[in-house]
């Protein structure tokens, strides 16, 4: 067993107990209950067999004998010691510390901090022991098959490592999950034999691994393949989840560095990579050789990182923290002295390849009375002499920079970031060279503070163009997936998980999400649902299976509360093989007939099947034909109305591993290949499923590494290319559902701190996309990607109710709040190179802007939006970044397949930024704007979100156009019926609001919405803008240079006489932009492109011509056919000219061949 004074090495027994007031008991000092009157010590004594050992109120020591003892510290702190025998010693109340002897002991701290340590030490295994903390934020100490239950509080459990044959220890009530405060979670410490910590560098990748106990009682702790602690009641998915309860990661958090340390890394050639934290106290650290990273914390440090002569030189970085301290490097050195006045010791180069060192803040916290210091030291660590300094160093600015560069002899050895040390005037204030007797007599009057250090990119970016998108944001598209047997006990949602959505406002749900299909032949019912299987109920009779029937019941319990709450339900297609599929039909017919009789408002969807391609195309195809037919059949025998039938859709081609058109088999390009995924799924697909289908299916997992955006198809998951051939093969609009959505879980580099820009570029994405429902992958679970954390989570929400349990979470959260409702506006900004990524939304009461960092420096950014938002009533922000307290961020992760890893950083101030760090928690800080000319500070990665307030309501830019002017109209709105709306002779603004409308715009440059219904808008005179809105819309620009935007429905545009810009939208639309040079753009779906004899300008534009699905139709006396066209490529202009004798020339815009648009099938000739 290891005496206590091992243990002192760790712990400062003065912080657990005051020996002035203490009474040492040893075996002598047997209690005799026949002398004794207290009752109670009478009634202990007569414990049979045991030798009592009984304090009172003050602090004691008392040592146990070699028999069984029972030893009670009662109150005060104590240091109480077992003996050789079976003993049972209880700290009572105070701050105790207690150790367990050479038998099997039972230690119990009870109330206050106590330590309880059973270390045997290699000698003494053989022996379990029971530690008990009770009350109190206890450490407990144990190895050999101890077993350690810490009570009540936050508790420290240090596991002995590295013993040999032992048995493991087991951890009984392990708190790892904190609660919706963010409390502090607990840790469990890896220690070698002695009780020392082991480094936090042995830890990382296989060295430490988790694996779930075989028998099922907890999660096994493996070190170098050595079982060394049972985890109960935990899972190793859970704990691989977070590293932040490992307290080596975290030393000075874990009680091991309270006081004055001592902290030495390898003096060998080649030296360690050493972490050091020292944590409160005056601490002495050397780093030695290798590339350390030395941080003293509070209290007056000292930090070495001076290399050995004969090590290879490695940049180390010395971070002083709270205190005076002194820090001492060479060769490349980082220096950041932080709170306090240090004293920077910077050794001469010993070698011309020696590297400057870097000193970041020297003087930053200068006052009018002292100063912080610069000591030159030779290799030794001796100061050279004043004559010395005066003769040999030199000091130039960096006129670039503004860095101060120190030589000595000429030779670079350090740089002062971001100072013009001429300006501290006399060498001697600063140079403590200079003084001959450092700290003693009258000093040099202080020079004063250098400003900040502005390190990072300062830039500056003007709003140049904006333009309507027409694609608004809507609820769901913040749904979500609610995993089976990770969200849900027997179907019916975990309480985290209903608190979660519910947080989160997400109300379009999907289950069992990635476990309703099956190929590996698991057990239904547990670790996949077949939600079509019917089981007999209570009465013998076949009904839904009752995971299904919970879920839906849950669903009906949200909505009558209030919500709107649907649910995309997953069919099975992985379990049989295609000729059993056939047998499988009626199966979901019956299904779909009772669960939609059943539950006619919960069900959103039916997907047939998840992630087919494992089975590929053919055969996914000719279970998805059956599927859907039998789907419809169970709808209609519902009778469930057309209107009111949930979607039926169908999985996009991906040539993934499994697929048909995989590389491994066919050595095409992706592109080719995917195309041809598509379409051998489509070519499978009858008539009477072509017809069922309402939509079709992709998952959406952002695999792009670039530090900035690219617009590349590749980011969006090659999905609109899918969606083309799907839409070219229908002859209907179809809906686009993305079930899954996220940073792909692998995608380290693009997690943590990074991945909030890329939630809000995917969303961007999306919309662009037109996808109309997505499901974001996970809003619970244990993995790299989730949104609040594993399953026993709850959401950790901050002040303003904000969930902050991660970065994702942080940014899903404020996204589905700030965004549903307005719309996605297309803008342009001066020094727009990729480092800063805005994304603007409008509605008529708000503009909503996403300012994202995409650079691994700080930048300061000036930003003006004022041409985007005239006049605003309020303008707030709130910044998402990393809280890096130690509960947070350790700058340690979880890879899959490779174990715990140090996630990538950059230095800023001095200090790690681990950037993507995916385990890391949310930190949210607000802020208020006086204008929409502002400027923002962000660190790498991190994303603002500003809210404008609008004065007065506007009704957003036109498409391509510029903002309204200030002679413009209070707007004018309809009642949400079927309204007639006139404007008046000056610029308008008029809104028809839901209903069947009839606006005219009179003369005058008007904006007129149409929004919901089958509107009619008359822009008379002016150049007006247009837009439908839902609804198949008519809209009319008559005179002047109008803007026309059907938005989405079947739209029919003319934009009259003047130099017209109309988009169609989604829908099959009709375009005629009469007379004048018109450019139009049909947008989604199936369009035509309509003329009259007089309507073709100079300058008539298609900008989107889809072959195959759209038709130009010529309404010309005289033309007929084909061959009264006359086409030529225009490579210039990147178009096919269409020339028709006597009336003009149409420019196609796209990529296509003389030979491609000159088919008949282009044409349609009244």
């Amino acid at each position: 067993m290891l005496a206590l004074a091992a243990i002192f090495t760790v712990f400062t027994v003065a912080l657990w107990y005051d020996d002035s007031d203490s009474t040492v008991l040893s075996e002598d000092d047997e209690l005799d209950a026949e002398s004794e009157a207290d009752s109670e010590v009478v009634l202990e004594a007569e414990i049979e067999d045991l030798a009592m050992f009984l304090g009172d109120d003050t602090g004691e020591d008392i040592v146990g004998t070699s028999e069984a003892d029972f030893i009670d510290g009662r109150g005060g702190n104590d240091l109480l010691e077992a003996g050789g025998g079976d003993d049972s010693v209880l700290g009572g109340s105070g701050n105790d510390l207690i150790s367990a002897g050479a038998g099997t002991d039972t230690l119990q701290g009870e109330d206050g901090d106590d330590i309880l340590s059973a270390l045997d030490g290699p000698e003494g295994l053989g022996t379990a022991d029971e530690l008990y903390g009770g009350d109190g934020n206890d450490q407990l100490f144990g190895d050999d098959g101890d077993q350690m239950t810490g009570g009540q509080g936050i508790d420290v459990f240090d596991v002995a490592v590295g013993l040999g044959d032992s048995e493991p220890v087991v951890i009984k009530d392990f708190i790892f999950f904190p609660g919706e405060e963010g409390e502090d979670i607990e840790r469990i410490n890896f220690v070698n034999s002695e009780g020392l910590l082991v480094p936090r560098n042995e830890l990382l990748g296989s060295a430490l691994s988790i694996q779930d106990d075989p028998e099922g009682n907890g999660a096994q702790l493996i070190y170098e393949g050595q079982v060394v602690a049972l985890v109960e009641d935990h899972t190793a998915e859970e704990l691989n989840h977070q590293s932040n309860w490992i307290g080596n990661f975290t030393p000075h958090e874990t009680s091991y560095l309270e006081d004055n340390d001592f902290l030495a890394g390898e003096e060998s050639p080649e030296g360690s990579d050493d972490d050091f934290f020292g944590g409160p106290g005056d601490d002495v650290i050397y780093g030695n050789n290798g590339q350390d990273y030395l941080r003293g914390d509070e209290g007056d440090d000292y930090i070495s990182a001076i290399d050995g002569p004969s090590s290879v030189g490695t940049p180390d970085v010395l971070i002083g923290g709270e205190g005076n301290d002194t820090l001492t490097g060479d060769d490349g050195d980082f220096f950041f002295g932080a709170e306090g006045l240090d004293l920077f010791e910077v050794a001469i180069p010993d070698a011309e390849s020696d590297l400057p060192v870097i000193l970041l803040d020297i003087g930053q916290n200068n006052t009018a009375e002292d100063t912080e210091l610069l000591q030159i030291v030779d290799g030794d660590g001796s100061p050279l002499g004043p004559e010395d300094i005066a003769e040999n160093l030199t000091i130039s600015v960096d006129e670039e920079s503004g860095d101060s560069i120190l030589a000595y002899r000429d030779q670079q050895f350090a740089i002062i970031r971001g100072v013009d040390v001429s300006l501290w005037g006399d060498q001697t204030s600063w140079i403590a060279n200079f003084s001959t007797d450092l700290g003693e007599g009258e000093p040099a009057p202080a020079p004063p503070s250098p400003p900040p250090v502005q390190s990072g990119n300062i830039v500056t970016m003007d709003l140049e163009s904006h333009a309507s998108t027409g694609n608004v944001v809507t609820q769901s598209l913040f749904g979500a997936n609610t995993v089976f047997n990770i969200n849900t006990e027997s179907g019916t949602p975990l309480a985290n998980y209903t608190s979660s959505v519910d947080t989160l406002g997400v109300e379009h749900l999907r289950f069992p999400a990635g476990q309703g299909d099956d190929l590996a032949r698991k057990e239904d019912g547990a670790e996949w649902l077949n939600v079509v299987k019917l089981e007999n109920n209570a009465n013998g009779e076949l009904d839904l299976r009752p995971e299904v029937r919970n879920m839906l019941d849950w669903v009906n319990e949200q909505n009558a509360a209030g919500n709107q709450t649907k649910v995309t339900l997953v069919i099975p297609t992985k379990h049989l093989s295609a000729e059993e599929y056939v047998g499988f039909g009626p199966d979901i017919e019956d299904f779909v007939d009772r669960v939609v009789t059943e539950y006619p408002d919960a069900i959103e969807a039916f997907e047939i099947g998840n992630e087919y391609w494992r089975m590929g195309e053919t055969s996914y195809s000719a279970k998805a034909n059956i599927a859907a037919v039998s789907i419809e059949n169970g709808l209609e025998s519902a009778g469930i109305s057309e209107a009111d039938q949930p979607s039926i859709i169908v999985q996009m081609g991906s040539p993934f591993s499994g697929s048909e058109y995989h590389s491994s088999v066919d050595d095409r390009g992706f592109i080719a290949r995917n195309a041809d995924s598509n379409q051998a799924i489509i070519d499978g697909l009858g008539s009477e499923a072509r017809s069922a289908i309402d939509g079709v299916v992709e998952h959406y997992y952002y695999d792009s590494r670039g530090e900035t955006f690219s617009d590349r198809s590749a980011e969006k998951d090659f999905i609109p290319q899918d969606f083309n051939v799907w839409e070219d093969n229908f002859d209907k609009e179809l809906d686009l559902h993305l079930t899954e959505w996220n940073v792909r879980i692998n995608n380290l580099s693009q997690n943590g701190m990074v991945s909030a820009s890329v939630l809000n570029e995917q969303v961007e994405n999306m919309l662009e996309m037109g996808v109309d429902v997505a499901h974001i992958w996970a809003v619970q679970h244990n993995t790299a990607t989730d949104l609040v954390g594993p399953p026993r989570e709850q959401p950790m929400l901050d002040d303003a109710g904000r969930v902050t349990n991660s970065i994702r979470g942080a940014t899903f959260d404020l996204m589905s709040s700030s965004l549903v409702g307005t719309e996605l506006i297309e803008t342009t900004f001066s020094n727009d190179d990729g480092g800063v990524e805005i994304n603007a939304f409008q509605s008529e009461t708000k503009t909503v802007v996403y300012v994202a960092s995409r650079s691994l420096d700080s930048t300061l950014l000036d930003l003006d939006l004022s041409s985007l938002i005239p006049e605003i009533e309020s303008a707030s922000g709130v910044k998402i970044g990393i809280d890096q307290g130690s509960r947070s961020s350790d700058g340690v992760h979880y890879e899959t397949g490779v174990g715990r890893v140090e996630a990538d950083h950059v230095m800023i101030d001095g200090e790690r930024y681990y950037f993507n760090e995916h385990d890391v928690r949310a930190s949210l800080t607000d802020y208020t704007y006086e204008s929409a000319d502002l400027s923002v500070e962000l660190l790498p990665f991190e994303v603002v979100e500003i809210t404008f307030v609008h004065s007065s309501p506007i009704l957003g830019p036109p498409v391509g156009g510029t903002p309204l002017s200030e002679e413009t109209t209070q707007p004018i709105r309809g009642d949400g019926g079927d309204n007639t709306l006139r404007g008046t002779s000056r610029d308008d603004r008029i809104a028809g609001k839901a209903g069947n409308d009839k606006v005219f715009g009179r003369p005058g440059d008007d904006e007129i919405w149409g929004d919901e219904g089958a509107d009619t808008l008359e822009g008379w005179g002016g150049d007006d803008t247009q837009r439908g809105g839902s609804g198949n819309d008519r809209l009319d620009g008559n005179q002047g240079d109008d803007v026309l935007n059907g938005n989405q429905g079947n739209d029919t545009l003319r934009g009259g006489s003047g130099d017209d810009d109309l988009m169609g939208g989604r829908g099959n639309d009709v375009l005629r932009g009469g007379e004048g040079a018109d450019f139009l753009r049909g947008g989604a779906g199936y369009d035509t492109f309509l003329y009259d004899r007089g309507e073709i300008s100079p300058g008539e534009t298609i900008s989107d011509f889809r072959i195959g699905q759209d038709i130009i139709q010529l309404n010309i006396p005289g033309v007929s056919s084909i061959n009264d066209l006359n086409f030529s490529r225009n490579q210039s202009a990147g178009a096919v000219d269409i020339r028709i004798q006597g009336q003009g020339t149409i420019r196609l815009i796209g990529a296509f061949s003389v030979q491609e648009i000159s088919q008949a099938g282009n044409f349609r000739f009244v």
